[in-house]
């Protein structure tokens, strides 16, 4: 199972608009992170922003009102967060209320957030609390916990789990080693499902730091493949895209990528302009690069890619080379159409 995470920002809403359709139940389901009831300029509350996932989407999905730890992102726009920001400080009785909003759908399936931005809920009384009181109305629920918190709050977290709920086990942007003994608790008797959660696309890493053209090895794959050897049921990350939040400022000047994900390597192909003065208007060398024969060969860009449907429809055909945003947008398009292809091969 592949579960692919999004920030509820305008692009990946507009790829759940277009593309919610296509995901598989328990082969890929979507996992959605609410930073802002802001869609558009609609302002929705919890239970009508479930509900309008609900007509986009194909298969059950998760929902996570998300909240974060302060020195865990830098240089966020806090206007576009005010909705996560508010959630650090919320009880556990108005979480569990927020959390019971995900009723009014039979899809959406509701996720216990526990990480050290939710600092009212650390702690053993108010976790069994949340988790018993969502189990009463919903027939599946999710527990997402940073990996650095599972040895404190293990026992009461897998004695509650049912058979139908979820455990997201989230080593952020860590690779599994410090975690390790944690690890070796898993096994096959586990009642409930198991995903392993990472961000393998750092932070720190900047556009310009990727190849101009072929395969990187700077984004570890590997858990999309090796889950079942660490006895979990599938893994989750954000496609393609880093575990980040929206900034303030931005001078407009960076280097033009494409991340494009190849099943068959499992790994990214990218395309960069290195020039970072030429910004978003770099990306006609990508749109070149990307025309090559030998790398449409290579990536099979051709009418099965969405990915490339996509460009031909928005760039080649009306001469436009698109911004960092939209090709954000391609990268997510390619790792469904990409996935999507993969699940007869190994999920």
């Amino acid at each position: 199972m592949y579960i692919p995470m999004y920030k509820n920002r305008m692009y990946e809403n507009i790829f759940l608009n277009k593309y919610g359709h296509l995901f598989e139940h328990e082969k890929i389901m979507p996992y959605i992170e609410i930073i802002d009831l802001k869609i558009g300029k609609k302002e929705y509350d919890e239970e009508s922003i479930v509900m309008h996932y609900d007509g986009l989407i194909n298969t059950k999905y998760f929902i996570d009102f998300f909240t974060f730890l302060a020195s865990e992102y830098s240089q966020i726009d806090t206007t576009k967060l005010k909705y996560s920001l508010d959630l650090r400080s919320e009880t556990p009785d108005k979480y569990i209320k927020r959390l019971k909003s995900t009723k009014v759908s039979n899809k959406a399936i509701p996720v216990i957030s526990i990480k050290r931005g939710r600092e009212k809920l650390l702690d053993v009384e108010s976790i069994k609390a949340v988790i018993r009181n969502l189990q009463i109305e919903k027939e599946e629920i999710a527990v997402r916990i940073e990996a650095f918190l599972y040895s404190k709050f293990k026992d009461v977290i897998t004695s509650l789990l049912r058979e139908s709920d979820y455990l997201f086990y989230d080593i952020m942007e860590e690779s599994t080693d410090p975690f390790i003994l944690d690890l070796m608790d898993f096994n096959n008797d586990d009642k409930f499902k198991k995903i392993i959660t990472s961000s393998p696309r750092k932070r720190d890493i900047t556009n310009a730091s990727y190849l101009e053209s072929g395969y990187t090895d700077l984004i570890d794959n590997h858990l999309r493949k090796d889950y079942k050897e660490l006895f979990f049921d599938g893994s989750a990350d954000y496609s393609g895209l880093k575990d980040d939040l929206p900034k303030a400022g931005g001078g407009g000047y960076g280097a033009a990528l494409a991340m494009l994900y190849d099943f068959k390597m499992n790994s990214y192909y990218t395309i960069t302009n290195k020039d970072t003065k030429d910004g978003s208007a770099g990306y006609e060398f990508v749109i070149h690069e990307l025309e090559r024969d030998l790398i449409k060969k290579k990536l099979r860009l051709n009418d099965d890619c969405l990915a490339y449907q996509f460009i031909k429809d928005e760039f080649i055909e009306t001469g436009k080379n698109g911004n960092y945003a939209k090709w954000n947008l391609v990268t997510l398009i390619r790792q469904l159409s990409e996935i999507k292809l993969s699940t007869k091969y190994y999920l």
